[in-house]
């Protein structure tokens, strides 16, 4: 559940020519035109990453007048999220209370990690949606609409918007004009393809079982023990109960560059040796199951200078290292909605900086070149080091000072000979 969906299911994959159109189709003419007359902005997608934002324009008491646009084609009752945050967020009061301990275990290690700022947090889809809604109800001017944004044509001044309304049965096409449209519909990266990008996939299962068998007070943050043959992979556990939870299987895929492409994951069955072999399970049953894959960029994507921004997975908001993103959509989101209040535009937004990539590229190196060796690094990380500061660190909230003492516990030789082959490939390409 590392932010599996953060973007949105509401619109066709996103393209541009050089017209800077995007998700262009034929189309006959729109029988209908101005939804809303002086749309300021259109939110494409009610994901995690649309909702944050309708919720911080409301929040901020942004005066514009929007429309959140999604297709309910991938409801959001369906989706959760976990993040860890100290509490202080405006729709942190929405998610569960947070586990103040988290397990850290790998073969031969189990590591029970007390938390002192941070709490663990759960945020199901029907909590932030009606968090949302109650945040609406205060801003008379954003509403959510069922439909299908089909094609956005920039200009000079912002852009029309084609929509295909749903009501039942029903289609109506319309076409509207706004100033801004924040795109939260792509769930790759523009341009990203899977077999040469790397990204996590991940498959979950909701488990029901007779006898107590999980701990609601202490999810499992990472668990090694599972097959790592297909490269580095991780068990993820978050009860809801003595007698249920979500159980789920992460892997980590980072190509070679060698034209070779990455053994197809099993995680279902993964999974099953997990709970019989690690948990202690005889029987269960599956009630429920989530999967999908997550981007992993490295690079920063193009600030945004005109009518269409990206947001969630589109902007960058997924940490390549760990493949969380709520807690950083959040802070996109508060952020787009200040510089909405204070400038009239989404520009005053700081993107990820660039020493941060560059770990992130630094780590995703050593999973392609030698993933055997990152069970006992993270394992040595959270041991070493009191858990907030990994947290903080984690996101991009730690000193440099700070970050000089948590590297000092990790192992050199990964790191180090990764970083000589990358020096050598560099030097071969010259």
């Amino acid at each position: 559940m590392a932010c599996e969906d953060v973007g949105s299911n509401a619109a066709a994959d996103a393209r541009s020519d050089d017209r800077r159109t995007i998700a262009v189709r034929p189309r006959a003419r729109p029988r209908e035109t101005g939804l809303v007359e002086g749309l300021d902005a259109v939110i494409v997608g009610a994901g995690a990453s649309g909702l944050s934002l309708a919720a911080h324009l409301a929040g901020a008491g942004w005066q514009g007048r929007a429309v959140v646009v999604d297709d309910g084609s991938v409801p959001i009752d369906h989706q959760a999220w976990a993040y860890w945050s100290c509490g202080d967020g405006l729709l942190d009061a929405a998610a569960s209370p947070g586990a103040d301990r988290l397990w850290v275990r790998g073969p031969g290690t189990a590591r029970l990690l007390p938390l002192s700022r941070y709490r663990y947090r759960t945020i199901t889809g029907r909590q932030l949606s009606a968090a949302t809604d109650g945040l609406l109800a205060t801003a008379p001017g954003i509403r959510r609409l069922r439909g299908r944004v089909v094609a956005v044509s920039e200009d000079d001044g912002g852009a029309q918007v084609a929509i295909d309304l749903i009501d039942g049965a029903r289609t109506r096409s319309v076409t509207v004009r706004t100033r801004w449209v924040f795109d939260g519909a792509g769930k790759d990266a523009p341009g990203q393809d899977r077999a040469t990008s790397a990204h996590l996939d991940f498959v979950g299962h909701r488990i029901e079982c007779d006898t107590d068998a999980f701990e609601p007070a202490a999810p499992t943050l990472m668990d090694f023990r599972t097959s790592q043959a297909a490269g580095l992979s991780f068990v993820y556990v978050l009860p809801t109960s003595p007698r249920t939870a979500l159980v789920e299987r992460t892997r980590f895929v980072v190509p070679r560059g060698d034209g070779c492409t990455a053994a197809p994951p099993e995680h279902t069955a993964a999974i099953g040796r997990y709970l019989r072999e690690e948990v202690g399970l005889v029987s269960w049953r599956a009630t429920g199951t989530e999967q999908g894959t997550i981007p992993l960029l490295t690079t920063a994507p193009a600030a945004p200078t005109s009518a269409v921004v990206p947001i969630g997975t589109r902007a960058g908001r997924v940490k390549a290292s760990t493949g969380y993103g709520y807690d950083r959509i959040q802070r996109h989101s508060a952020a787009l909605a200040r510089s909405l209040v204070r400038h009239g535009h989404p520009f005053d937004v700081r993107s990820p900086d660039r020493w941060h990539r560059s770990l992130d590229a630094a780590l995703l190196a050593v999973v392609r070149d030698e993933p055997e060796s990152l069970p006992g690094v993270f394992t040595s990380l959270f041991g070493a080091n009191p858990p907030d500061r990994v947290l903080s660190f984690l996101d991009e909230d730690t000193s440099l000072r700070e970050e000089l003492r948590l590297f000092s516990t990790l192992p050199v030789a990964p790191f180090g000979r990764t970083l000589l082959r990358r020096i050598g490939r560099a030097h071969a390409a010259r």
